[in-house]
């Protein structure tokens, strides 16, 4: 009878997870497709979720989950370690991949080459889950990429990418630069939402 009871509940808890796998080429239609789907527009301005940045010089660190925008959120400082980062807040997200979108610029300009993923809940550290280094998948006008991560992450309340090397603008030229800059960002794996509870 409690075997029984407990895979009942494990059901349950199973349904809870709601599954976004990439879908053929269809880069942006993710975690954050959905819950605008659900919540409509906006849903940083809503506080569905918080999307925030160490520094930023160009637009606002949440234009980038806007799929129908052309322009790019960029650091504003010119470090290492500059950040953008996603507060799921009262959700968990099971991560499994991702899909960056680069601004219509040409070759050799401040696309993203050495970055990584982390992910954490409140009270614990960073975990890495993904790293890339002397990537060229994005070095060019507009490109698109979907980051496989081999193993789905355990359930995370914040991600965030993270600039750990210099920018594809640096390969090109005599001074360095370690912008972190995008068009588009989007999170595929599985979502927890507390509030089925």
């Amino acid at each position: 009878m409690k075997n029984e009871e407990r895979k009942r509940e494990e059901e349950e808890e199973r349904k809870k997870w709601k599954q976004h796998y990439l879908n053929g080429n269809d880069y942006f239609n993710g975690i954050f497709n959905y819950l605008e789907r659900k919540y409509g527009k906006d849903i940083h301005q809503q506080g569905i979720i918080t999307i925030t940045a160490s520094s930023s010089c160009t637009n606002r660190p949440d234009d980038v989950i806007n799929y129908e925008w052309n322009s790019y959120w960029r650091s504003n400082g010119n470090n290492l370690g500059e950040w953008w980062q996603i507060n799921f807040k009262k959700m968990k997200v099971k991560m499994n991949g991702y899909s960056i979108k680069t601004y219509n610029a040409s070759a050799n300009w401040i696309h993203l080459m050495n970055w990584i993923i982390e992910g954490k809940n409140d009270g614990e550290e960073w975990k890495e889950i993904d790293r890339r280094e002397n990537n060229y998948d994005l070095n060019g006008p507009s490109y698109q990429h979907y980051y496989s991560i081999p193993e789905i992450t355990k359930p995370f309340q914040y991600f965030r990418i993270k600039c750990i090397g210099r920018d594809h603008y640096n390969n090109s030229h005599s001074s360095c630069y370690y912008y972190l800059q995008f068009t588009n960002i989007e999170i595929y794996g599985e979502i927890y939402e507390e509030s089925n509870n």
